[in-house]
């Protein structure tokens, strides 16, 4: 057979003898390990699938119970303000009727309180009855807080005035303590909500 220049002939028996020898050479098969690294990878990707969304549920739970918690510590304070606000005026107005009650049955008429008719001595008791359950929820609502000290004295320096004005030992006035009480309830009602506003930052 020529294969060309610069070759030279070749016989039949030569290229048979070859593809012989090549066609006895061994196959080579090399032992792998299974393919192990695909299913630990989809293991860990699920793993961390669902470990993502659980720290967002987690992060949230605390979240909202967080805002729940500040939620109830502003509905709280909220109470108990409008409840303060409630009882210093129901304090002032019985104060400011019971005075009023004074001035008309007793001091005008400079009689004593044993000498007025027995209606208007119930109607008085009534009303220094109404003072004292006032002034006493107060004084539970706010306990030793230093921040209301002047409320509470403010108060008990009404009901002394009006005690001594009913056992005609002075002549009282409240407009001046009804005037300090309102503004000292105003100033302790912002200083509650501020104190609300500072926790919660």
């Amino acid at each position: 057979m020529w294969q060309g220049i610069p070759f030279k002939r070749l016989s039949n028996e030569f290229l048979d003898s070859t593809n012989v020898v090549i066609s006895k050479i061994p196959h080579i098969v090399v032992d792998t390990s299974p393919d192990w690294l695909g299913p630990v990878l989809s293991v860990l990707g699920a793993m961390f699938g669902g470990a993502i969304p659980a720290y967002v549920a987690i992060r949230a739970i605390r979240a909202n119970k967080e805002q729940m918690l500040h939620q109830q510590m502003i509905i709280n304070r909220q109470a108990f303000i409008d409840e303060l606000r409630l009882r210093i005026s129901t304090f002032l107005a019985d104060a400011e009727n019971m005075i009023v009650v004074i001035n008309r049955e007793i001091t005008s008429t400079n009689k004593s309180f044993l000498l007025i008719p027995r209606e208007q001595q119930e109607g008085l008791l009534a009303l220094s009855h109404r003072l004292d359950i006032s002034s006493n929820y107060i004084e539970l609502m706010v306990g030793k807080n230093p921040r209301f000290k002047k409320i509470m004295e403010y108060i008990n320096a009404i009901a002394l005035g009006t005690a001594e004005l009913l056992s005609q030992k002075i002549l009282y006035k409240i407009d001046y303590h009804s005037s300090l009480l309102k503004q000292e309830t105003v100033k302790c009602i912002e200083e509650e909500w501020q104190s609300v506003i500072n926790t919660l930052n």
